[in-house]
């Protein structure tokens, strides 16, 4: 499953962070047990793996997506290269086409069928 929002000018970070909760929150009201959720950015993994009592500009953020992570369910929060999640890349690229609604994207795509198969190989 995947997801389109437009969100706009951001840092990278606050992109991911906000990308990790829209996900999460979707997931949630999908009434999903079992999560895998994948990220090719390791410091927002790191800032919400972190303690949370530090004063930081995404506090408001990390604190809203920390409780969708320990909400009542299983979350696994992976980090992966940008290579092998080219199908993710290929919805944030395309994101400003759908603006600023989610587009829930729960089937194949027709256009990256050959991102699929790349995603499903080997990188090292």
């Amino acid at each position: 499953m995947g997801f389109q929002k437009a969100l706009g000018l951001m840092n990278v970070v606050t992109a991911e962070l906000q990308v990790i909760k829209i996900g999460l929150t979707l997931c949630k009201h999908l009434n999903l047990t079992k999560v895998k959720l994948f990220s090719n950015s390791l410091e927002a993994i790191n800032l919400l793996m972190r303690d949370g009592r530090v004063d930081y500009r995404f506090r408001e953020l990390l604190d809203e997506t920390r409780s969708l992570i320990y909400y009542d369910w299983e979350v696994n929060l992976l980090h992966a290269y940008k290579e092998s999640i080219v199908v993710a890349d290929f919805l944030a690229k395309n994101a400003n086409d759908v603006g600023h609604e989610v587009v829930l994207m729960n089937s194949a795509l027709d256009n990256p069928r050959d991102l699929l198969q790349r995603d499903l190989e080997p990188h090292y």
